[in-house]
């Protein structure tokens, strides 16, 4: 294998372990954050977000709770978030 085509197979491996290692994080929040909900029944979103700073970001909050609602898990009223299924 030339030195060109090693290095492509490294980059390659680093980039798929990296993406695979970000996918499992993802997954980790989107849990983590599930189960919050479902263990308290209802929290204002505010106050679990304040839990989770540093552990995702806003944005990846947001999606994950509008996940959550739109898979019909969460109800979200005004602020607070409901577990319902």
């Amino acid at each position: 294998m030339s030195n060109t085509s090693s290095l492509v197979a490294e980059t390659a491996a680093e980039t798929t372990a990296e993406t695979s290692a970000r996918v499992k994080a993802a997954l980790h929040a989107i849990q983590a954050i599930a189960d919050a909900i479902r263990e308290l029944r209802e929290v204002p979103s505010g106050k679990l977000y304040a839990a989770m700073v540093g552990v995702v970001s806003l944005r990846e909050y947001e999606y994950t709770i509008n996940m959550l609602v739109r898979g019909g898990l969460v109800r979200k009223r005004n602020d607070l978030l409901t577990w319902v299924a």
